[in-house]
């Protein structure tokens, strides 16, 4: 659905950063777009997400336990996260798809969050179930954690009012088929 979108839009090209198993990265990024589109490598999340933002651009990035280029989302609102791979609802997010165009409601989502809250996860999946949404903790690093939404939740969404952390935010959202 994204491939296509960007197909539509002109030529695209895929800016892949692997993290500590580049080849997973090409190999997921490649199941999703085929063989067609250009593929680069980058050897930092920072090149392939910079990489996302020229006309065309699509950076992959890995998610690893140590770093926390999702976090930096929060700083370039012109990004969003608009897939996960692997996007079925059986395996967790291996690698995201960060693009200009975000993802809009499909009705089988889930919505990236990012907090620095030092709760533990526990407290905060329980802090976001009271205001009504279901969390699922998927990574932490640099004093920043990223939780997986149920549904299609927007950044201005009323039930993230007093989500826990200073510095929170929807850093996008994906499809799962």
């Amino acid at each position: 659905m994204i491939g296509d979108s960007l197909s539509v839009q002109g030529p695209f090209h895929l800016n892949v950063w692997g993290g500590r198993n580049p080849g997973r990265a090409v190999e997921l990024s490649r199941h999703r777009f085929g063989a067609a589109p250009t593929l680069r490598q980058h050897a930092k999340a920072e090149d392939a997400i910079a990489a996302a933002r020229a006309p065309g651009g699509v950076a992959i990035c890995a998610l690893e336990p140590d770093t926390a280029w999702w976090g930096r989302l929060l700083a370039r609102p012109e990004l969003k996260i608009a897939g996960a791979l692997p996007d079925d609802a059986r395996a967790r997010p291996q690698a995201f798809l960060v693009t200009r165009e975000g993802s809009g409601p499909t009705g089988e989502d889930r919505t990236f969050w990012v907090t620095d809250s030092g709760w533990s996860d526990t407290k905060i999946v329980e802090a976001m179930g009271e205001a009504g949404l279901i969390a699922d903790p998927l990574a932490a690093a640099g004093g920043l954690k990223l939780f997986a939404l149920a549904g299609y939740v927007q950044a201005e969404d009323g039930r993230l009012t007093n989500a826990p952390g200073r510095l929170t935010g929807v850093i996008g959202a994906a499809p799962i088929f």
